[in-house]
């Protein structure tokens, strides 16, 4: 069921929010999706050109206008190279933009805000990923850092997923499915688990949910056995996503000083995970 929809223009095919709905990213776990977006959800990370039209830069785009907010920084003004900034998202639950430069230093800066940008360290690869303000690499097609920071899920095309620890090669990491891809150490127990099965959110520090056209599966990491359970039964549904949502306190809806009849308040549901289709 939809529940609502906002059609937004971003105006310029140089200046739009890199990596929400390109077609080649339809494997982008919702923990990424997620990221793209700041904390109330009003503004979208994005690219656009650097000045004056020479490289990219990292930027927040308002999504009641649809135009890019926030000064670039100053010495980009004056700067001999041309920007190249790229992986634009915001940390969890701020509204502080992260983003990587041509040197991967992973930098930080309040999008409407004319301040020089904070440099938070480096990264080994081409993009990044943060566990909470920590920056987290290397990143792969698709990868997601566990609550508790300790290893990351990533996700090779055709090639299953990998059980990543931060700084390890992705060649060097224990894969996860993919069971025709020999001599390679793996998860014991992921017999069940789809080559295409990517990872889309962890439920805790030790399990995690992916989902594939035909199967939404909860994996449940052990140091010696992966335990995998399918959390949907046979269907020829295409489920191409799944997100989770966070464990609420219970709320209760209030009754106005004269209740009217029929009134009654009730707890909202718990957290719980949905399946809907990508964009």
């Amino acid at each position: 069921m939809k529940t609502s929809e906002r059609t937004i223009s971003f105006g310029s095919e140089h200046a739009e929010p890199d990596y929400l709905c390109s077609p080649a990213d339809e494997q982008r776990s919702a923990q990424q999706v997620r990221r793209l977006f700041d904390r109330n959800h009003t503004l979208v990370a994005g690219i656009v050109p650097g000045p004056p039209g020479r490289g990219r830069r990292a930027a927040a785009f308002d999504l009641t206008t649809g135009r890019a907010v926030g000064p670039p920084p100053a010495d980009e003004f004056t700067s001999p190279r041309a920007p190249s900034e790229s992986a634009p998202m915001f940390a969890p639950d701020t509204d502080t933009l992260w983003y990587q430069d041509a040197d991967k230093r992973v930098l930080s800066r309040a999008p409407r805000s004319p301040a020089a940008p904070r440099e938070r360290g480096r990264s080994s690869a081409n993009a990044f990923l943060l566990s909470g303000e920590s920056v987290w690499s290397p990143a792969a097609t698709v990868e997601m850092v566990s609550p508790g920071g300790d290893v990351a899920v990533a996700y090779e095309y055709r090639r299953g997923m990998r059980l990543v620890r931060n700084g390890q090669h992705i060649n060097d990491a224990v894969r996860i499915g993919a069971r025709d891809i020999l001599d390679e150490e793996r998860m014991p127990g992921d017999e069940k688990i789809p080559t295409h099965c990517s990872p889309r959110f962890w439920i805790d520090n030790a399990s995690f949910v992916c989902a594939d056209t035909g199967a939404l599966i909860r994996v449940t990491l052990a140091p010696d056995r992966a335990s995998v359970v399918p959390l949907l039964p046979a269907n020829d549904r295409t489920n191409t996503d799944a997100f989770g949502s966070r464990p609420r306190a219970a709320r209760t809806a209030r009754a106005p000083s004269t209740p009217s009849a029929g009134c009654s308040s009730s707890p909202a549901p718990p957290g719980s995970f949905v399946a809907t289709r990508a964009c």
